[in-house]
């Protein structure tokens, strides 16, 4: 820390000081405080006037230029330049450690969790609803599309998240089937499970065309990719960090997810959450935060 001649207080940061925005006064006293992270040579300072309020000398700051890979802080030192400088109290606490990852699973029937709702929408049948099956289907070249959501209302808005996985349990592929691109996108239209159909989202609403639009009904682009091959008896996961802290912040509703392919040759078979032989293969979300 540094109190200047111009009568500001300044940090050192890397090979300079800081500009400085906080005044003092010859003669006062003054609490000073550092954050210090040693592992990133980091570190924050703070200054009090006696009877005045905390407040920011600077904020991530680098260690002073050679003082980049020390390992230990044991020394301090007061020096004056003019005048006298006196400092005494010097106290030295370690901050507690951060709270270790958070991790959310949500998958229906776990820990009486009874969230998640599912159907699929096939372009055979548009105007049969699927709800209830213990299946998830998806079609390449746009044909059946898979929609999936999961009640995230208990995580409280505006929640920072580091992840959020959608995993589905691929158990089979419809015959003829080779592989390829298999996309998640978040759907724009309030779907309702029981009344959903390749020409309807609900009893009272209507895609945009039959089988969705996008840009209206769902996102242009999907929000995650990844391609499948005819394995079976395996997990597919997408990384949909980015579609669930969007929910979390506000800037978009909850109204799901939907699963789709522009590739012939993908036809999977997912267990839905109505699946009752084992419910720990039914559609789940992890989210860590």
């Amino acid at each position: 820390m540094l109190f200047y001649t111009d009568g500001l207080i300044k940090a050192r940061d890397g090979a300079a000081y800081t500009a400085g925005t906080v005044a003092y006064t010859g003669g006062a006293t003054y609490h000073v405080r550092m954050v210090i992270d040693l592992a990133s040579h980091t570190y924050s300072a703070y200054a009090t006037p006696a009877g005045g309020s905390e407040q920011v000398i600077g904020a991530n700051l680098a260690f002073r230029n050679g003082q980049e890979t020390v390992t230990a802080l044991d020394d301090w030192t007061v020096s004056a330049d003019a005048g006298s400088l006196t400092a005494c109290g010097l106290t030295t606490s370690a901050l507690p450690p951060p709270p270790p990852p958070q991790t959310q699973v949500f998958q229906q029937g776990l820990n009486g969790y009874m969230g998640v709702a599912d159907t699929w929408i096939n372009s055979y049948d548009s105007n049969l609803n699927f709800n209830g099956e213990s299946k998830l289907d998806v079609l390449g070249y746009e044909d059946i599309k898979a929609l999936v959501r999961f009640d995230l209302s208990s995580i409280p808005a505006g929640t920072t998240i580091t992840s959020a996985t959608l995993s589905l349990y691929n158990y089979a592929h419809l015959s003829s089937a080779t592989g390829g691109a298999l996309n998640v996108y978040p759907v724009s239209r309030p779907w309702v499970e029981s009344e959903a159909t390749w020409n309807r989202y609900s009893a009272g609403g209507i895609w945009t065309v039959p089988g969705m639009q996008a840009g209206t009904d769902y996102a242009t682009s999907p929000s995650t990719s990844i391609t499948i091959d005819t394995s079976t008896g395996v997990w597919r996961s997408f990384d949909v960090t980015a579609i669930v802290q969007s929910w979390l912040n506000g800037t978009r509703p909850n109204n799901g997810f939907v699963v789709r392919s522009p590739t012939n040759g993908v036809k999977p078979l997912f267990y839905s959450s109505g699946y009752a032989t084992d419910p720990t293969l039914r559609p789940k979300l992890t989210i860590n935060r």
